[in-house]
């Protein structure tokens, strides 16, 4: 190979790489916009003030959706967007994770809970 090739080489992969990078940043399916955006450095204290619903009212909202025990809820700040995460476990022994808006109540998304299913 001379030097010229594998300068057209490498600029070629690096012209791919850059590209599949890119590609792959616009493609996050689990990016979570909330009507409730709040500083992303914000504290527990800072969330639990700017939420316009609380634990129960997120559970409540579960509950007309999915059938089963409530295992846990919490009020997170996902880059910014304030939501509940609230775990159920339904009568198949699946554990589901769903995420509620913090500021309306509505549910967001829902999901295995990979974690437990490993």
């Amino acid at each position: 190979m001379n030097y010229t090739t594998i300068l057209k080489s490498t600029l070629v992969l690096t012209v791919l790489g850059t590209t599949l990078y890119a590609f792959d940043l616009g493609q996050d399916e689990d990016t979570i916009k909330s009507s409730l955006v709040i500083n992303r450095d914000a504290g527990e204290l800072d969330a639990k003030k700017a939420a316009l619903i609380d634990a129960t009212e997120a559970i409540q909202s579960v509950q007309t959706k999915f059938q089963g025990k409530i295992t846990g809820v919490e009020l997170e700040n996902e880059e910014g967007n304030l939501v509940y995460e609230v775990e159920i476990l339904q009568a198949n022994n699946v554990e589901m994770e769903v995420i509620i808006d913090a500021g309306n109540g509505k549910i967001l998304a829902s999901k295995v809970d990979e974690e437990d299913h490993d």
